[in-house]
């Protein structure tokens, strides 16, 4: 058995590197809640405001925190990658930290208090004009979404998609983008808007109201390449925030990876969900109804008996360079390349990018060498074992002993070095193998013989098959495998003796079973959730 992975990324060009980064003034957003003790929440706030980037990693701030009618100003630090990633001080609550991302053309930035359990806390920003904004700045239809906290002592929440005309809607701007909008349909919101109009931000003018508005003006086209996502969502009787990416494969079919904040702590999700788009720019993603944005957004609301929440996402830059480069986007698990979910100690992990090795070479026999082709890979300052190189991709097995919230990869190649990118690191990082190395469809599953179970040779209720994954670090106490929505009896969990980084996992299948050639099944570790692939059963 062979672990060779030969996907391969298309690069867009040979250019110097092109990286947009954060600078200049963005008016922003704030919708969070403060998680007291058995669910309750202590506190519920929005706020809105104006931020100015600097060039030393710093920036200043004035908010204004509509429920309480205050005004405040401050300044905090910010750190961005030329990936797009940025972190920077919550401006909503300077003793936690903002994990946001910038969009494409640096007009939008979006994110989430992701590391701390006791605030759930989503921000959104638009670059402030460049020139002042003249009536009418709004124009033509309007897709929104709109969630609204309802008073109570746990969270409660009230989502729902919405569209408006611009001509309906009363609009008083100030020539910085900033002002009030009242809707019919709606009521009234004080509001960010970007320099075209294109899109709208805002929370409720009330003050007994805690809220937040998402709008975009209406645009038709595909939705393809990679997108930033942050959402906000009220499930049952508990709250999350998240940040994380999207990415549809134009099949139907959205990749996505979320970092959640819960009352639990934070978790790793990832997963793919339908995305079916009318030719109207309005659709459908799972159970939320979206709208595309000609500023090249989606902007959704999911509203169910158990479920609600809204979530922005936005185009993210498209990166580019010469010489030994290594996409900021581009570094993935080999299982399922998802992009930006965390990697983890002792996984499989794929680096894209250009001009990374001089030929395609893969390791023979099973002890992985520190380099191959002239070419290594470090990692946190430790050498990585190798599976193959390639010119536009590497596939390595993560140290073990590496540790820490983030892994810093640097590919050297005859001497030249590519420059250092870092992604998230987690403990576990559970994904499993899928046949066409996707992360979706069928899953490299086999009966206890080792033959691939398919629809044509399906498992057996009940019976014993082998799970192949990556991902799952020393940690095997505690970890779930779910069936079609049972839980499945894990009966060994461990790495393979002969193949660094893949996992082997024996479970037997639950008695009582859905039947068909695609039931989903999916891990669970104490750090997150893998992709869901699909199982024969007959």
């Amino acid at each position: 058995m062979r672990i060779y992975f030969g996907l391969t990324l298309v690069m867009l060009g040979a250019t110097a590197i092109n990286a947009q980064q954060i600078s200049g003034k963005y008016h922003f957003a704030i919708l969070q809640i403060a998680a007291g003790q058995q669910r309750s929440v202590s506190e519920a706030r929005n706020f809105t405001g104006s931020a100015e980037f600097g060039p030393d990693g710093r920036f200043t701030f004035d908010q204004r925190s509509v429920a309480d009618n205050l005004t405040a100003t401050g300044a905090g630090s910010y750190v961005a990658s030329m990936g797009g990633q940025v972190v920077l001080t919550n401006p909503g609550d300077p003793a936690t930290t903002i994990t946001a991302r910038l969009g494409a053309g640096a007009d939008v930035l979006l994110g989430a208090v992701t590391e701390t359990s006791g605030l759930l806390s989503v921000f959104v920003a638009v670059k402030a004009p460049l020139v002042p904004v003249a009536p009418p700045a709004l124009s033509g239809s309007y897709g929104a979404a709109v969630l609204e906290l309802l008073p109570g002592a746990t969270a409660v929440a009230k989502a729902r998609p919405l569209t408006f005309q611009a001509s309906a809607a009363t609009v008083l701007l100030q020539p910085d983008g900033t002002g009030t909008l009242s809707m019919p349909e709606a009521g009234s919101y004080q509001v960010i808007v970007s320099g075209d109009g294109g899109l709208v931000f805002g929370v409720p003018s009330a003050g007994s109201n805690r809220g937040l508005l998402l709008a975009g003006r209406s645009a038709t086209g595909e939705t393809a390449g990679h997108y930033w996502i942050t959402e906000f969502a009220v499930e049952r009787d508990s709250a999350s925030v998240a940040i994380g990416s999207l990415r549809p494969d134009g099949n139907g079919r959205v990749r996505l990876s979320q970092r959640l904040n819960t009352y639990e702590g934070a978790q790793d999700f990832r997963g793919v969900n339908r995305l079916l788009m009318n030719a109207d720019g309005s659709g459908t993603l799972e159970s939320s109804t979206v709208a595309l944005s000609g500023a090249g957004t989606l902007i959704g609301a999911t509203s169910t008996p158990t479920a609600n929440a809204i979530f922005l996402a936005v185009a993210a830059p498209a990166i580019t360079g010469t010489g030994v480069f290594v996409n900021p986007h581009g570094i993935t698990d080999a299982a399922s390349n998802t992009p930006g979910n965390p990697v983890s100690p002792g996984s499989i992990v794929s680096i894209y990018g250009s001009g990374l090795a001089p030929r395609t070479v893969a390791a023979e026999g099973t002890a992985l060498p520190l380099s191959l082709a002239n070419v290594a890979v470090e990692i946190n300052g430790i050498r990585a074992p190798m599976y193959f190189v390639s010119p536009s991709q590497i596939n390595v097995q993560i140290p073990s002993e590496i540790a820490g919230s983030e892994a810093k990869f640097l590919v050297t190649n005859a001497g030249e070095s590519s420059s250092p990118v870092a992604v998230p690191l987690a403990l576990t990082s559970p994904t499993i193998f899928s046949a066409d190395l996707s992360g979706a469809g069928l899953g490299i599953i086999t009966h206890a013989d080792f033959s691939l179970v398919t629809a044509a040779n399906p498992a057996a209720a009940a019976e014993v098959v082998v799970v192949w994954a990556t991902g799952l670090g020393s940690a095997s106490p505690g970890l779930e495998l779910w069936v079609g929505g049972a839980k499945a009896e894990v009966l060994f969990a461990g790495p393979h003796p002969l193949w660094p980084g893949l996992y082997q996992i024996n479970v037997r299948l639950p008695t009582a079973l859905g039947r068909g050639p695609a039931v989903p099944i999916s891990l669970v570790s104490r750090e997150g959730t893998s992709d869901t692939v699909e199982l024969a059963i007959r």
